[in-house]
């Protein structure tokens, strides 16, 4: 080893759901020990779609199960090519407890219900 190598992190336990699910060994910083579960996204067909000439970018949300090295478990909401009115289009995620994203859940399923004629 040279005097500019550093040594691997030692493994973590990882989450149950973890994809790497094997305690991240071998990373040389903290913030690679970090787990994540199979994500879900939705592209959101009422918003725009962005293009260039390397592809089409339709915008998204995603949701995952994810737990920083040292914080608890949380849901973990992708913002992926949101459109921006005159400020471009953001990528951005947002943390929320497993009570916060139940919530969440129950009002999209109440509105849904709502539009789609049921009785929420």
């Amino acid at each position: 080893m040279t005097t500019t190598e550093r040594p691997p992190l030692p493994p973590v336990v990882c989450a149950p759901w973890c994809e790497h699910g094997h305690g991240h060994a071998n990373e040389m910083f903290r913030g690679d020990q970090t787990c994540w579960g199979p994500s879900a996204y939705v592209d959101l067909s009422l918003e725009d779609i962005a293009r260039d000439d390397r592809g089409v970018y339709p915008q998204k949300v995603g949701v995952m199960a994810y737990r920083h090295w040292r914080e608890g478990p949380c849901v973990y909401v992708h913002l992926e090519d949101i459109e921006l009115s005159n400020s471009g289009t953001i990528d951005h995620c947002l943390h929320l407890t497993s009570d916060e994203a139940r919530a969440l859940a129950a009002g999209l399923l109440r509105v849904a219900d709502q539009i789609e004629g049921g009785t929420g």
